[in-house]
């Protein structure tokens, strides 16, 4: 089966045909759609692969104009998509059930990657030295009601803490929760690995309280990032999420291959992160890409069937798995560019 591949002496030209600037396509009518990202900046992770493939134009070239809004968690991004600001979001699977559970719009899964190492981990200055120490002090926070939000209130509750007797800083997105960690404005908080050793790793100054092992019992596994679209947009536009759909898989093969072509780009939209840092965090993702698309129903259906058992979506009834899931745009693009053998294969 074909597959992608960049020969090195071809790499820094195409970061160059890849600009914005340098973008070109041949079509005389380009469709124009918004994509709610859920976090922002920008994760520095394998969820960056549709924000940096708009920053490089591949979108464009493929025949659609996609602008990519972030927003200071799920619950905005989801509320952008309700009201129709954005015909698609990228939001974690128990975010996308819920929506794709409301009679108005109906949504779908139409793309999908997992989220691989994407653990949790409470820190906290170096003053602190254990999870009930927490009471009466600073805990930096997102939105409420975002993903996080019921995982931080179980390990509080876990611990004997009422949210009551916390502190809590709002509205602070990852890297302004690291950064004001660092500088003494919050005594603890809740980071990604991925937020950790960009911003954290080595920090005398920081305390680790719990790392992922610990979180096991708080975090329901969600295990992929998804991307749901508007059943309008799938029956009106299918061509359109097809482009969408088979440039996203070309910019997850891209990184995979090509360490230094996610770096450039990634360095470009997080200046604020040191160059080194984000090559680490390629090292540390370079297995997760989701080069193939990553639907996968059996698996799908069982984490929607947890999570109803754990209560994480107890007032939706039986959903089937065609209500709020295509494979059908994975699979054209899989068959317009091959099987893409993963760089676990054969080892």
């Amino acid at each position: 089966m074909s597959s992608m591949h960049y020969g090195k002496e071809d790499r820094a030209s195409k970061l160059i045909e890849m600009s914005p600037a340098k973008a070109r396509v041949e079509k005389a009518e380009i469709t124009r759609l918004v994509w709610a990202e859920r976090i922002k900046p920008m994760p520095l992770d394998p969820g960056s692969v549709p924000t940096l493939a708009s920053d490089m134009g591949m979108f464009s070239r493929a025949g659609v104009e996609l602008k990519i809004n972030e927003f200071l968690g799920s619950p905005a991004a989801m509320g952008a998509f309700r009201s129709g600001e954005s015909q698609i979001a990228h939001l974690q699977l128990p975010e996308a059930i819920r929506l794709a559970a409301e009679a108005d719009p109906p949504a779908k899964v139409f793309w999908a990657s997992r989220m691989g190492k994407m653990a949790g981990m409470l820190v906290s200055t170096s003053s602190l030295w254990g999870v009930d120490e927490l009471r009466g002090k600073r805990f930096g926070i997102g939105a409420e009601g975002d993903f996080w939000d019921p995982i931080i209130s179980k390990m509080l509750s876990s611990n004997g803490i009422e949210r009551g007797e916390i502190t809590w800083v709002k509205g602070l997105d990852p890297s302004e929760r690291a950064d004001m960690l660092l500088n003494g404005k919050i005594d603890a908080t809740f980071v990604t690995m991925q937020t950790y050793i960009s911003k954290l790793a080595g920090k005398g100054e920081i305390r680790l309280l719990l790392d992922d092992e610990a979180m096991k019992e708080f975090v329901i596994r969600s295990e992929f990032l998804v991307a749901v679209a508007s059943e309008t947009l799938i029956e009106d536009s299918p061509d359109s999420l097809a482009a969408i759909t088979k440039t996203l898989m070309e910019a997850a093969r891209l990184f995979s291959e090509d360490s230094e072509s996610w770096v450039e780009a990634a360095s470009r939209r997080r200046p604020d992160v040191p160059r080194e840092s984000i090559r680490r965090q390629w090292q540390y993702f370079q297995r997760d890409w989701p080069v193939n698309g990553d639907i996968d129903t059996k698996r799908f259906r069982m984490i929607f069937q947890k999570l109803r058992s754990e209560g994480g979506i107890a007032k939706i009834g039986e959903l089937p798995i065609d209500k709020w899931v295509t494979t059908k745009f994975e699979e054209l693009a899989l068959k317009a560019l091959g099987v893409y053998p993963h760089l676990t294969d054969g080892v």
